[in-house]
């Protein structure tokens, strides 16, 4: 089995709308090899802030990656930003994932909802 990779890069933390949360832009691929690295690396950021999770650069996400996106959702604290022209922005629209078309609206949906 070929394992796929991504890699998860924090661009800033705090000072936002809300003033916590980290931004955490997502490059590569998510699936079943390595979606428990994925769930894990951004359980760890959701530990300390809010997250907004910018997807707009993934390249391949499977169902893996849509079950531990609902878990993650599930949990709170989390803001998904797919921009319009993704590769993945069709697959979230039909699994019903909550996104936003950037990471300002991400960051005020989070300030809304109290972090």
């Amino acid at each position: 089995m070929t394992t796929t990779s991504f890699e998860l890069t924090s661009v800033s933390s705090g000072g936002g709308e809300s003033g916590t949360e980290t931004t955490v832009l997502l490059h590569g691929e998510v699936d079943i090899s390595n979606v428990v690295d994925f769930r894990d690396a951004i359980l760890a950021y959701l530990d300390r802030d809010p997250v907004v999770l910018d997807m707009s650069d993934v390249s391949y996400f499977d169902s893996a990656g849509f079950a531990a996106l609902a878990h993650l959702l599930e949990r709170g604290g989390l803001a998904i930003v797919v921009a319009p022209t993704s590769q993945v922005r069709r697959a979230t629209s039909v699994m019903n994932v909550p996104v936003h078309d950037d990471v300002g609206a991400a960051r005020k949906a989070i300030a809304a909802r109290g972090g």
